[in-house]
């Protein structure tokens, strides 16, 4: 099988790790402050990955203020992330970022002049109101959700663009395994004196904190972390940035499925159709031109 296909199937496979991130994650919340939790998967991540980055590191070449600037956006997507499923649903997670590829696309045009064909702007404007409906689904009576969370997830769903974009020429010079530790390590660093704020203010969730919820942090901080990232670049690299991002409308069928069966969040209409208008959005944009380009 080739580099290609292979690229493919490791952004599903992220995908689906990915997609039960939001309920695990909110589940874990009921027992862990957010900064804490967040620390704590990113301290999981850091000891897994680090033989890893231990053997690679001799690799390690410069650029280190634009490793370091890579490295800040996926510790803001999850910093806003765990922020935004705090207030909202775990299901209206995954349909945000399902619109991943839709702010590649327009970012990559208004940063780097890239060229987008009307198809492509059809898609961008159908896909943002598909996202629009997914946001404001708590004012127009879908029942699902809150507002506030929905915008902060939105952001996180931004700095994932902008990895997205930024990731792929540094990706060619670096191992995804280093750029992937310094990520890790970076977000472990900076959540620390936030986990200690809140430990400070009320530390007895230590002590009752369940087994299940320490599971919930084992899985954030392995599969739905080192086994998302390290794919997701894996795939970027031996892809592009846009072609790995199409494949991200799978994640909501995972999070919806999650969200139905741990948590007994509901199928609303108007979410449905939010999601339906969001992925057409992301075909139109994306995934169409990559079946025209395998003819």
């Amino acid at each position: 099988m080739s580099s290609y296909k292979l690229a493919i199937i490791a952004v599903l496979l992220a995908a689906a790790f990915w997609g039960m991130a939001p309920s695990i994650t909110k589940i874990s919340l009921q027992e862990i402050p957010v900064f804490s939790l967040i620390f704590l998967r990113f301290v999981v991540a850091s000891i897994l990955i680090l033989p890893f980055f231990l053997k690679a590191k001799k690799n390690l070449k410069g650029n280190i203020s634009k490793l370091f600037f890579l490295s800040l956006l996926p510790f803001l997507n999850v910093v806003f992330f765990v922020l935004g499923i705090r207030l909202t649903s775990a299901i209206i997670s995954p349909v945000l970022y399902a619109g991943t590829p839709l702010l590649v696309v327009f970012f990559s045009r208004v940063l780097f002049k890239e060229k987008i064909s009307l198809i492509k702007i059809i898609g961008i404007l159908v896909g943002f109101i598909g996202v629009l409906i997914i946001v404001i689904l708590p004012i127009i009576g879908g029942d699902v959700g809150d507002i506030k969370g929905n915008a902060i997830i939105l952001l996180a769903v931004l700095s994932f663009a902008f990895y997205t974009i930024f990731s792929k020429p540094i990706l060619k010079k670096q191992s995804p395994v280093v750029t992937t530790s310094l990520t890790f390590f970076l977000s472990a660093f900076l959540s620390f004196p936030l986990f200690i704020v809140e430990l400070a203010k009320d530390s007895s969730w230590i002590i009752d904190v369940s087994g299940q919820t320490l599971l919930g942090v084992l899985y954030l901080g392995s599969f739905a972390t080192v086994g998302s990232y390290f794919l997701y670049q894996w795939g970027v690299k031996h892809s592009s940035p846009l072609e790995a991002s199409l494949t991200f409308y799978f994640q909501p069928i995972v999070g919806s499925l999650a969200a139905v069966f741990l948590l007994q969040e509901k199928l609303t209409f108007l979410f449905i159709i939010g999601s339906l208008v969001t992925l057409s959005g992301v075909f139109l944009t994306t995934t169409l031109s990559y079946l025209k380009n395998r003819k």
